[in-house]
């Protein structure tokens, strides 16, 4: 009987275990991804707050990057992750990724990018919201690899410390796309409360290509 008690055991405690590891891969396999990029003389920004919010509102972190290549981008982030918030400096048709040598262009995009199934990358950096005949245009082109929706920026944005300015709007935008409102209706909201403020910081710049109405 007790050779029989301890095989019951070891089946129960298998099967347990089992149970764990299954329900475990299905949960890394159903869930969203989160990563964050910023230039290593910036301010972290959204690349942090955003995402230390979604990593505690159901999304996988897949960390915060600080001045990687082109390449990483490219094979780490766009390969992996749903979402990819960015934090640098940007100009007409592109945003950098490092100080020096780390241009990611609508052109590069088109050239390098695998295709993929990001729902979002938001990119807060001057400019990058517009097209150049040097460089292309970034937002257009991550769309047409795959990447549903994209946040960029036509001006000038602004913040006084690390976490007010243009921070705090991007934060906005990302918690309400969380709580289902949609990214056209995000924009349109926080864009608002700012402009109740009296001071924009660059915000009313904000534009978005692809799915208007994508949520997180």
């Amino acid at each position: 009987m007790k050779k029989y008690t301890c095989f019951y055991t070891f089946l129960f405690f298998t099967s347990v275990i089992l149970g764990i590891y299954v329900s475990s891969m299905t949960s890394r396999a159903n869930s969203n991804m989160v990563t964050g990029y910023f230039r290593g003389d910036f301010v972290p920004g959204i690349a942090q707050s955003g995402t230390s919010y979604l990593s505690y509102n159901g999304y996988g972190n897949y960390g915060i990057n600080v001045s990687e290549s082109p390449n990483h981008f490219y094979n780490y982030a766009l390969s992996v992750c749903d979402v990819i918030l960015i934090h640098t400096h940007g100009n007409d048709g592109y945003f950098t990724t490092k100080p020096s040598n780390g241009v990611i262009s609508g052109n590069s995009v088109t050239s390098y990018a695998p295709s993929n199934s990001a729902k979002l990358v938001y990119i807060s950096a001057c400019y990058s919201g517009n097209s150049s005949a040097a460089y292309g245009n970034v937002c257009s082109a991550l769309c047409s690899k795959g990447v549903s929706a994209v946040v960029a920026f036509t001006g000038t944005i602004t913040a006084s410390t690390g976490s007010n300015g243009i921070h705090s709007f991007n934060l906005q935008v990302i918690q309400k796309l969380k709580s289902g409102i949609s990214l056209y209706s995000a924009l349109a909201q926080v864009k608002q409360i700012f402009i109740d403020s009296g001071t924009l910081y660059g915000s009313d710049t904000a534009v978005f290509y692809g799915n208007g109405g994508l949520t997180l």
